[in-house]
């Protein structure tokens, strides 16, 4: 429920009270009291048509946020890269292309790609957001970890099917919610970026050896994810 008038100004309403505000001079992302109500509520920020309302997770050259589409009032993710030293041109360039080929898979427990640009040295994917739970809060149970596999199996099945690998799973990427559905996110992405894969414990030796992803080495990195999960360690040899 936000909307922008002027490209300067920027208006939402109250989450508590739903007054209008304008949060045009604050500082984004910052807390502030509603003058109505005094519940605190966070300035969002525009970019690129999206309202990014808080930052999930921040390193050099890269940024993701819990964002809202206003024009199908939806959440989504945004990630955003620049190349400013830890990323050159050319791996943002094969980000992009990754994304798009993300786009075109279909299917329930991969993440929606919903658009992706470049802006001078930025570039930018907004994807399907889903609030997820820790993965130490799953629980251990064989009903726990054989609901994660088949969902995981499902979503890689099809994106194999269009000739897609993810080449980095990881529990940071397999998003479950509190009804235990299941979202898979950056397929690609890994390698696009040139992640060092050497000391990731749920890299598959192919992958490490710097072949290109592959469905084999998915399900390789899938059970890792999940034997850990089971028994709280990972696999003999695998403490990388």
């Amino acid at each position: 429920m936000t909307e922008s008038g002027a490209k300067s100004i920027l208006k939402i309403l109250c989450p508590a009270c739903g007054r209008k505000l304008d949060v045009t001079e604050l500082e984004p992302f910052s807390l502030n009291p509603c003058p109505h109500c005094q519940v605190l509520f966070k300035a969002p920020k525009w970019y690129q048509g999206i309202l990014l309302e808080d930052i999930l997770h921040e390193e050099p050259g890269k940024a993701v946020y819990r964002a809202l589409d206003p024009t199908l009032d939806r959440e989504a993710c945004v990630k955003v890269l620049t190349a400013d030293g830890r990323f050159q041109q050319s791996q943002l360039d094969d980000f992009l292309a990754a994304t798009r080929r993300t786009a075109m898979v279909n299917h329930a427990g991969v993440a929606a790609v919903y658009s992706c640009g470049a802006v001078g040295n930025v570039v930018y994917a907004v994807t399907k957001y889903m609030k997820s739970v820790a993965w130490r809060d799953l629980g251990d149970s064989p009903e726990v970890i054989r609901d994660i596999a088949r969902q995981a199996l499902a979503a890689l099945a099809a994106a194999e099917a269009l000739g897609l690998a993810h080449g980095g799973i990881r529990p940071q990427n397999l998003l479950v919610n509190d009804d235990g559905q299941l979202l898979v996110t950056d397929f690609g992405v890994s390698a696009a970026l040139g992640r060092c894969m050497s000391d990731d414990p749920y890299a598959s030796p192919e992958v490490i050896a710097g072949a290109p992803p592959c469905r084999a080495g998915d399900i390789y990195s899938l059970g890792v994810c999940l034997y850990h999960q089971a028994t709280g360690h990972f696999p003999d040899g695998l403490s990388r």
